[in-house]
């Protein structure tokens, strides 16, 4: 078994919220992937370039924004 942990926030527009109505919804949670091999895996994690700020478009009647965004990618090989 891999697990990632991730943590984050998401800032969303509720449906025909409108301005002025903006909610944060904290994100912490453990993502667990499993790995079958015929070997002990060496598992790798590598991040690529995060991406700040992917704002929806301000008083929309539904939107979200990430504070940011960062891609992940899990290599995994065996001996």
């Amino acid at each position: 078994m891999a697990t990632i942990h991730v943590e984050g926030v998401i800032c969303y527009t509720p449906l025909g919220g409108g301005c002025g109505c903006t909610k944060m919804q904290p994100l912490s949670k453990n993502v667990t992937i499993p790995i079958a091999a015929t070997a002990a895996p060496l598992v790798t994690l590598s991040q690529g370039a995060s991406i700040n700020g992917l704002d929806a478009i301000a008083c929309q009647q539904a939107s979200r924004t990430f504070v940011s965004e960062t891609p992940l990618t899990l290599t995994v090989t065996t001996a």
